[in-house]
């Protein structure tokens, strides 16, 4: 989750600078804040998602795994916004 959240982190502040830099919102900034939402959100669900899981399951254990993969699928509906 951490990695989703840095990724977050470093999309939200290439949107702050871009909008400092030209003073309006333009195409890249909304571009990057969308990037940046969305990896918060991918951090949060996988974060939420793994506190449920029993180790000990498989059942569990493969839910979480397959949800991973969603997670997985979903980035790439993000990454044409990524600049």
């Amino acid at each position: 989750t951490g990695l989703f959240f840095g990724v977050g982190a470093g999309f939200t502040r290439g949107a702050f600078s871009s909008i400092q830099a030209s003073s309006s919102l333009n195409a890249v900034t909304i571009c990057r804040m969308i990037v940046a939402v969305s990896s918060f959100g991918a951090g949060v669900s996988v974060r939420q998602e793994a506190k449920s899981v029993d180790a000990e399951d498989s059942g569990m254990v493969y839910k979480y795994y397959m949800h991973l993969w969603k997670i997985f699928y979903a980035s790439y509906l993000v990454l044409p916004f990524a600049r």
